[in-house]
């Protein structure tokens, strides 16, 4: 059967689809985390913990990383975050480098985004809103910057916009649909933090607040939590093992908080995370 197009699909025989190019995907280059994390190119991830406990710490450190060992530019819109508090932390990322060579790094592999309060309309008084609409505009601009992976943090100071009637669970579901999609049209990884709706022990997807579609809609989902000194990663969602070489499990980093470094990441289980005992 050849190739038939409908609006929507394409339906044939398997043998009539061009094979797909391989799937690439960035590591941070930490060789414990890089059996677990990796993002690939035109996906979606997820990342969740309890608040205050190092995700957009965490984060920001593993794609400072990543853009390092990959060579690649990173989009970032921090909303809760301050853009000294921004530059500080890729400084701390990379130990290696003097604060002049870490400050030239970050503004040749970083396209920064910074939300503006501004009164669209002066007469109504009317506030823009920073949508899903708005979300991709900036995506499609750090795409069109060369960028691989983006980051937005966090999902909850979104201004959601249901259509009439429509249940946050459906409108969600739709969002993350979108989103996934124009990630995967621009080539570009996007990854978004999200607060669970609860901050009893270790969070995962279906924590996350309003809906189980952020277990269920991701290519990767993790937590961060952190206990004293250390800080565990939980991978929970891996879509594409083969494709990545990487498969669910959990790692624990010493923090060191006088530096805003991670070090000495070990291989732990499931059960171990968020546990001072082990």
């Amino acid at each position: 059967m050849s190739l038939v197009r409908y609006p929507g699909f394409i339906a044939g025989s398997p043998g009539s689809f061009e094979d797909e190019p391989p799937l690439e995907s960035y590591k941070v280059g930490d060789r414990t985390l890089d059996d677990i994390l990796a993002f690939p190119e035109g996906g979606f991830s997820v990342c969740t913990g309890v608040p205050g406990y190092g995700k957009t710490t965490f984060v920001l450190w593993a794609l400072t990383r990543l853009a390092l060992k990959n060579d690649i530019k990173v989009g970032a819109m921090l909303l809760e975050n301050r853009i000294d508090g921004f530059k500080r932390d890729i400084r701390e990322a990379l130990p290696e480098m003097s604060s002049t060579q870490a400050d030239e790094f970050r503004e040749s592999h970083f396209i920064y985004f910074q939300r503006v309060e501004f009164i669209q309309n002066p007469d109504a008084k009317e506030m823009l809103s920073y949508n899903i609409s708005w979300l991709k505009s900036a995506m499609g601009m750090a795409a069109a910057g060369g960028a691989k992976v983006f980051v937005f943090d966090p999902w909850n100071e979104l201004d959601h916009e249901p259509r009439k009637n429509q249940q946050m669970t459906h409108y969600i579901a739709d969002a993350l649909r979108q989103l996934k999609q124009y990630a995967q049209d621009l080539g570009i990884h996007l990854c978004m933090v999200a607060h669970p709706r609860k901050v009893d022990g270790v969070p995962q997807g279906y924590a996350i607040s309003d809906s189980a579609h952020w277990m269920n809609r991701p290519d990767l989902g993790f937590t961060v939590h952190r206990t004293g000194d250390m800080t565990d990663v939980l991978v929970w969602k891996v879509r594409f093992q083969e494709d990545t070489g990487t498969a669910p499990g959990a790692c624990r980093f010493n923090f060191d908080r006088a530096n805003g470094v991670f070090r000495n990441s070990i291989r732990i289980s499931v059960s171990e995370v968020g546990n001072e005992e082990f």
